[in-house]
């Protein structure tokens, strides 16, 4: 009987279809999740003026839409760690499918809170388990890179909401920006029953395995293989037994050197939260309210957004390479250009131009934060530890922009709020010096544990007869 190392498959395996395909779907399914997060921002402005209300109202609609992301990450989290990766991301991704298209329906305000709260339990449910899926398949040197990726395609639907509402919403309304982010992902739904693949790790670990794994191994490396009578080993390093209980998995998050990461993370998270749901929700009314048009809002946060694409690309790519505390320097540098922006006085032009460069680094520091978090936890609670975070981060998604609606109601001078943005990011500086200094994620460790060679290759299998 031979056996395989999966780590060691994961480790050594060269481009191929299943990889390509996890990372596209995935792609596509964050592209959603970014629009149908952003979407009502975008539409508020127009239903602003529909209902004749007044904009501070929608600081509850923000607020809910955020509880309910937040909420939606430690459930949808641990329970991917407890059902599996697969199934959660199709039930997520159906919930905020059918509440974002079910928001078309609402005609108060208190109905919106309710649409949004319910389809942000999707919206923050799938992006922890899509960050475990893609770090469960590459290997370790690429990690940081990948999620990076995959939140280019949250970035970007973040910010073709913006195309879309200055191109449609003056001649269909509001609602037709919620008709797109329903139907868009249901559209996806048979692609991803039929392609979504389960992580081999967690299979192993919940000994369901049986013909699922042989199929993914010889996907991943055809030489393997791999049978029915093959035996699937982890390295000695990863976790042999998959959590049970909900609280097995929580009390895992603060074992070991998880102790002080988690902490760091979590107060990283809401210090970064704070600032980018801030800027993201009311950037369009802000706008908007200088004398600016609503389409010029729309197209600034959809700069702000494809901005953030290049720098968290930029700064993942820098995490995988240099390690955490390389890109500490990120968020001190948003936190300048953001008071810079509400001091001084631009033309329109340069009004676009400082949101892109607001985004690079705003978002850059955000998404090097996100795709770090996955990788300091094991696979039995990797879905979890990367959920908790995300979720406890949503605190900071919902004081930010209440606190903003709660300045904006007394009418400040503009450079108040820009200065209420900036103010978290330092603490997320120090929060990536922190967590370099308690040892880095696990791409960075490969690299100090191959002596700096984390290019090499690793032989595929381990064959022998089974004792």
């Amino acid at each position: 009987m031979s056996i395989v190392n999966i780590a060691e498959v994961i480790e050594s395996q060269t481009l191929n279809r299943k990889v390509v395909s996890l990372l596209l779907l995935s792609f596509l399914i964050m592209l959603c999740d970014g629009y149908d997060l952003q979407t009502i921002s975008f539409a508020s402005p127009s239903i602003v003026a529909d209902w004749g209300i007044e904009k501070s109202a929608f600081g509850f609609v923000f607020t809910a839409g955020a509880l309910g992301i937040m909420v939606g990450g430690f459930l949808f989290g641990s329970l991917a760690d407890r059902i599996g990766r697969r199934p959660s991301f199709i039930i997520g991704t159906l919930l905020f499918s059918v509440m974002t298209l079910s928001t078309v329906l609402a005609t108060t305000v208190t109905h919106l809170a309710v649409f949004r709260f319910i389809a942000g339990l999707g919206i923050g449910g799938v992006t922890p388990i899509c960050f475990a899926l893609n770090v469960e398949y590459v290997p370790k040197r690429f990690r940081a890179t990948v999620v990076a990726v995959v939140m280019i395609g949250y970035m970007i639907g973040t910010g073709i909401g913006g195309i879309l509402a200055a191109w449609l919403v003056p001649q269909h309304g509001w609602h037709v920006l919620f008709y797109i982010g329903g139907v868009a992902p249901l559209a996806l739904m048979p692609l991803l029953v039929f392609a979504l693949p389960e992580s081999i790790k967690y299979l192993l670990l919940s000994n369901e395995h049986s013909k699922s794994v042989p199929l993914l191994v010889n996907a991943l490396c055809p030489a393997a293989g791999a049978t029915s009578d093959t035996r699937f080993v982890l390295d000695d390093t990863e976790d042999q037994a998959k959590l049970g209980s909900w609280k097995e998995i929580i009390l895992s998050l603060f074992k070991g050197r998880l102790r002080r990461v988690t902490p760091v993370l979590w107060i990283s998270f809401i210090a970064s939260n704070m600032t980018v749901f801030l800027l993201a929700f009311w950037i369009p009314l802000i706008t908007v309210s200088t004398g600016r048009s609503a389409s010029l809002a729309a197209i600034g946060l959809t700069l702000y957004s494809l901005g953030g694409a290049f720098g968290g690309l930029l700064a993942s790519r820098i995490v995988d390479m240099r390690g955490v505390a390389a890109v500490a320097l990120i968020p001190l540098i948003a936190s300048a250009v953001i008071i810079a922006t509400g001091a001084l006085e631009f033309s329109d032009a340069g009004f676009l131009t400082m949101m892109g460069v607001i985004g690079f680094f705003v978002f850059g520091g955000h998404l090097a934060l996100m795709s770090v978090t996955g990788m300091f936890y094991p696979n039995s609670n990797r879905a979890s530890g990367a959920g908790w975070a995300l979720s406890v981060g949503k605190l900071g998604a919902i004081f930010g922009p209440a606190l903003a609606g709660f300045v904006i109601a007394s009418h400040p001078p503009l450079i108040d709020l820009f200065l209420i943005a900036a103010a978290p990011l330092p603490i997320v500086a120090l929060g990536f010096f922190m967590l370099g200094r308690l040892g880095g994620a696990q791409a960075v460790a490969t690299r100090a544990e191959d002596g700096g060679q984390a290019n090499v290759e690793k032989p595929v299998l381990v064959h022998g007869s089974a004792s």
